[in-house]
């Protein structure tokens, strides 16, 4: 019998199949660059900076939205006050006319629209480089200026750059930051990937990054059935 027969009969992939899908996700694992989000705290100094630069104000309003509701760009400066209705965002990602994606409104990202009251569009809307050029003067402003470094690799031997964090931040990185966050607190991944639009996990994976406080938490939980278990036979 042949793989695919097999896979077919069983419904699920045969072990090899699997020892070889489980090689590909290790080495794209491997391969994957510096996850550049923001934590709950560097959004919530953003969120709470007033701004008297009208520009700065609307674009961190624009920034946080993302960061509310994991929307790519391209779907939050085409989104208008039709995609809204009962507290969900549904609307056909631009990128791909045949998903459709369903997001619930936190209240941070009903402020926002609530201030931006438009008959024609939800948002101001920016391009892609005078976007990315005025979200780094918010941060700038807002001084979350975290040393951050990244790995570089101009040619053979890889080079550690650190700068400030707000210079490595773009517009996609309200999108990373959503992903973080939604799974800092726990929201099934599935649930995240159906908002944003992921379909695959290998997509999925590039995005999202475990905090070390959230590693310990999780390894703490896994393991605390073994641990009382242990500890009680070792306290006899």
């Amino acid at each position: 019998m042949n793989t695919s027969k097999a896979r077919n009969q069983a419904g699920s992939l045969t072990p090899l199949e699997t020892i070889q899908r489980q090689k590909i996700t290790l080495l794209n694992f491997r391969k994957r660059p510096v996850i550049i989000y923001l934590t709950e705290e560097e959004l919530d100094l953003l969120y709470l900076q007033t701004f008297e630069d009208r520009t700065l104000d609307r674009i961190r309003d624009i920034f946080c939205f993302g960061c509310y509701t994991g929307l790519l760009y391209s779907d939050l400066s085409t989104l208008t006050s039709d995609h809204i209705q009962n507290g969900m965002i549904r609307k056909t990602m631009v990128k791909n006319s045949a998903k459709t994606i369903e997001v619930p409104i936190l209240p941070m990202a009903q402020e926002i629209l609530d201030k931006y009251n438009y008959s024609f569009s939800a948002l101001p809307t920016y391009t892609d480089q005078p976007f990315n050029r005025f979200i780094k003067k918010c941060f700038e402003e807002a001084k979350i200026n975290t040393p951050f470094t990244v790995t570089k690799k101009p040619g053979n031997k890889p080079i550690e750059v650190t700068k400030s964090k707000w210079e490595f931040i773009v517009v996609h990185t309200a999108r990373k930051t959503f992903i973080n966050l939604a799974h800092k607190y726990d929201m099934p991944q599935s649930l995240i990937m159906d908002i944003v639009g992921h379909s695959d996990y290998e997509t999925f994976i590039k995005y999202r990054k475990y905090e070390p406080e959230k590693e310990k938490e999780d390894m703490k939980k896994a393991f605390q059935g073994y641990t009382e278990r242990i500890r009680a036979k070792k306290n006899k």
